[in-house]
C-alpha cells in the first residue's frame, strides 16, 4: 500500500499561520459534529452541552498536537455564557480554550 501524503491544514496554501489554521479546523469539526447530531438550539446549560460532547470525546486543539477532551472545556464554561444560539457560537466558545 502506498504511503499517504501528510494531511494539509485547510488554510496552509494561503500562507495563514498554522496555529490559526488548526483552530479554524477545530471549529469546523465542532460545527460539523453538532450538525451531524442535529443538536437543537438554543443550548441553555453546560450540562446540556456535555451531553453533546460526553466524557471521552477528544479532538486536536493545540499546536503541540495534544488531544483534549471537549468535556473538560465545556466544564470550564460559565453559566452566563448560555444560552448558546448557534453551532458557530459553540465552536467559538470552545476554541477560546485552545492553546497556540
Amino acid at each position: 500500500m502506498a504511503e499517504q501524503p501528510p494531511k494539509k491544514t485547510v488554510f496552509e496554501d494561503y500562507g495563514i499561520d498554522p496555529a490559526i489554521s488548526e483552530i479554524q479546523n477545530f471549529k469546523a469539526e465542532i460545527v460539523f459534529e453538532l450538525k451531524k447530531a442535529e443538536v437543537p438550539f438554543p443550548i441553555t446549560s453546560r450540562e446540556q452541552l456535555m451531553t453533546v460532547f460526553p466524557k471521552g470525546w477528544s479532538m486536536h486543539c493545540s499546536m503541540k498536537g495534544q488531544k483534549i477532551e471537549l468535556h473538560d472545556y465545556v466544564s470550564k464554561m460559565k453559566a452566563d455564557e448560555f444560552p448558546i444560539r448557534t453551532a458557530g457560537d459553540v465552536a467559538d466558545k470552545l476554541a477560546s480554550f485552545c492553546t497556540m
